[in-house]
């Protein structure tokens, strides 16, 4: 499932928020809910960590620990969580997508480049990851690759009518052109 909840803006910034669940006292947890935006809560985790006890082998709750863990500056084990979906599913976009980013986060380009071009390889129209994909070309010094991904992810927002994320992209790709050196890349 993509988890369209987080294309709320472009790139890695988008990421950077923090992500829990909709839970109310007295629910239990629910591989089927969506992620909000919200803060990591220790009950939240322990429902996490129940599910993922009561059935090792469903991917959605390590992704959804994982997205807990980089809420918390805690990348490597944010990196195991996605490493075990990937285990389980191996065509999941998200884990691919959000694996990318804690390389990013990391330092290591070079997997998370290879992380964002798997999961184009398997859905080549999800916009959000052009975006993560071209600020790791920029770390990289890749400006004309960066370029080209921002506005491939631009149009897909576009055509998928997400106008504002739209909007900043083609703001980034001409800070792009003139200054590179002026886009910032939150890490």
């Amino acid at each position: 499932m993509v988890l369209k909840s987080l294309l709320l803006g472009v790139g890695l910034l988008l990421f950077s928020m923090s992500p829990s669940f909709a839970v109310t006292e007295g629910e239990s947890f629910n591989r089927k809910e969506t992620v909000l935006m919200a803060h990591v809560n220790p009950e939240v985790m322990r429902m996490i960590n129940e599910a993922i006890e009561q059935n090792p082998n469903d991917p959605q709750p390590y992704l959804q620990r994982g997205l807990a863990y980089n809420h918390l500056e805690e990348y490597q084990k944010a990196l195991n969580d996605f490493n075990r979906v990937l285990e389980l599913d191996a065509d999941n976009v998200d884990a691919y997508n959000f694996r990318g980013t804690m390389y990013f986060r990391v330092g290591d380009y070079e997997r998370a480049l290879a992380d964002y071009n798997q999961a184009m390889n398997i859905n080549p129209d999800y916009a959000l990851l052009y975006f993560n994909r071209g600020y790791v070309r920029i770390e990289l010094g890749e400006i004309q690759g960066a370029i080209e991904d921002f506005q491939k992810g631009a149009n897909l927002a576009k055509k998928q009518g997400d106008l504002n994320t739209y909007q900043q992209a083609q703001a980034i790709i001409e800070k792009l052109k003139v200054a590179p050196e002026s886009v910032s890349v939150t890490n």
